[in-house]
């Protein structure tokens, strides 16, 4: 990837950090949190395609969107 381009990595770190700084996400380190998120996403895709997960690609969809929400801490959208 070009440097100039943002890295998969750098959007989810400024995403969940405005999260923080907004109070919509638990406090927590950005990076841990970026990495928490794309470790679950790379393995259920990992899992999905080597047969080990036969659950539907929605239903993973989901499942993978709102664990990511609970690491995070998500409390709805309101300012803590």
């Amino acid at each position: 990837m070009p440097y100039d381009k943002k890295k998969p990595r750098d959007i989810f770190v400024d995403i969940i950090g405005e999260g923080i700084r907004e109070g919509v996400f638990t406090d927590m380190d950005e990076n841990l949190g970026a990495a928490f998120i794309i470790g679950m996403v790379t393995r259920v895709i990992l899992f999905r395609t080597s047969g080990k997960l036969n659950t539907p690609y929605a239903r993973l969809v989901d499942e993978t969107a709102a664990s990511s929400l609970r690491v995070l801490g998500y409390n709805g959208g309101r300012p803590s």
